[in-house]
């Protein structure tokens, strides 16, 4: 949590990583098949990264998985008396100290530190400013088994990692002073809208320009400065914000008055060039325009919606 890369590491390529724990042990406990007859000198450990993350690739030797738009995250797990081990991976003995034996007959649960340490990678696949938060993501769950021979159930994990946090790039930017950018359409007659869907009603389009400023992005920087449009709710073909008027949508144009999809589509900025201290200025103008969502007449009423326009310095 807290992490902070240089202007010089927050490009497409770098990697870093840091150490994560959650304590020295956890309690765990191993079954024979023998019952309380015997014992077994290691755990072998496989792990398994989350199903929800789609591998991205190998880097050094790590495999990494698609967390966001920005990072891809690779891991590498703490394992008794080995050190770290890359994941994911199969049947990997631990090795105890001295003439360490695990007995079948044990009765209180063993106290297990594998799994408790990790190495989480990063690699940045897209530059971004500012702060990068990471919600709490599972990447890897951790399974032992008392031979090879003995197959792992996938029921029983020993322990799972979690990441949360945030990664923060010196760079930053600020759109319109870092205040909230209005739309009002003022009173529109239902009869405005067609019953043809996605067809806006013009003649209440909006235009605004609003102001980009950045800064730490370095002496003379000739980065470019690139911005997009989310919607918090976009329509199924991402043409549309859908709003909390079940009829009503809104259409995006960038300043050249071109509709963009609302899940990402670019709005091209206006950027003046860099100062010697690494300061940017400049704008982006975009309209809205309200629209039929589904070729019905709206109900009279309020309606709102809302969104993200996000900053990505391009190198």
């Amino acid at each position: 949590s807290g992490y902070l890369i240089t202007a010089n590491e927050n490009k497409v390529g770098t990697t870093f990583n840091t150490t994560v724990t959650n304590g020295s042990s956890y309690p765990g406990r191993c079954h024979c098949d023998t019952g309380n007859v015997g014992e077994f000198p290691y755990i072998y450990y496989t792990s398994k990264i989350n199903q929800a993350l789609t591998y991205a690739g190998v880097h050094s030797n790590i495999n990494y998985y698609d967390l966001n738009p920005n990072l891809d995250v690779g891991i590498a797990i703490d394992i008794l008396g080995v050190g770290y081990v890359n994941a994911p991976f199969e049947y990997h003995a631990n090795n105890p100290s001295g003439n360490t034996k695990y007995n079948c007959n044990r009765i209180e649960p063993l106290s297990i530190s594998s799994g408790a340490k990790a190495i989480v990678y990063f690699y940045i696949k897209k530059t971004f400013a500012g702060k990068l938060i990471i919600p709490e993501t599972k990447i890897v769950t951790l399974y032992g088994t008392i031979s090879r021979d003995t197959p792992v159930d996938y029921s029983q994990p020993m322990a799972d990692v979690y990441i949360r946090g945030d990664i923060t790039a010196p760079q930053s930017c600020e759109i319109n002073n870092l205040q909230p950018v209005y739309f009002d359409f003022k009173e529109i007659p239902a009869a405005d809208f067609s019953s043809v869907v996605g067809s806006a009603v013009t003649t209440h389009k909006i235009t605004k320009t609003v102001t980009i400023e950045c800064e730490n992005l370095g002496i003379l920087n000739t980065d470019d400065i690139s911005t997009s449009f989310y919607a918090t709710e976009p329509n199924t073909d991402n043409s549309m914000v859908v709003t909390s008027n079940s009829n009503v949508g809104i259409k995006i144009y960038d300043k050249n008055n071109k509709e963009i999809k609302v899940n990402g589509g670019e709005l091209p900025t206006d950027m003046g060039k860099s100062t010697v201290y690494g300061e940017k200025s400049g704008s982006v103008t975009f309209s809205a325009a309200p629209a039929s969502l589904t070729g019905a007449r709206p109900a009279p009423g309020q309606f709102t919606a809302t969104a993200t326009i996000t900053v990505e310095i391009v190198r």
